[in-house]
């Protein structure tokens, strides 16, 4: 006896299609919510990183107030939000600056 093999039909082949969309849709579902924790997470990162920035900028203040802003440690600058570029237009040179006495 032979085996008979079936053609597939336009409703097998969506049937299959539905099984395929469904399981997409959880794997979806699970990465939706995976990205809403990660999303969570960045918030409060960025918060947090604001915080330290501005304690960090009103301790750089205070402690160019001591020591001049022209003796301020460039890597200092790099973290502060009170720092301006200069570029030398002639040279192409840059430097990073103190902008926390323009303020004042």
């Amino acid at each position: 006896m032979s085996t008979i093999l079936e053609f597939p039909t336009s409703h097998r082949k969506a049937e299959a299609l539905r099984g395929q969309l469904t399981n997409q849709m959880g794997e979806l579902d699970e990465l939706y919510l995976e990205l809403d924790v990660l999303h969570g997470k960045l918030n409060d990162l960025e918060a947090k990183a604001a915080g330290q920035e501005k304690w960090f900028d009103e301790c750089l203040t205070e402690y160019a107030s001591l020591i001049g802003s022209e003796n301020l440690e460039i890597e200092m600058l790099q973290y502060s939000a009170n720092t301006k570029i200069v570029v030398n237009s002639d040279s192409k040179d840059f430097k990073l600056e103190w902008k926390g006495d323009e303020e004042e």
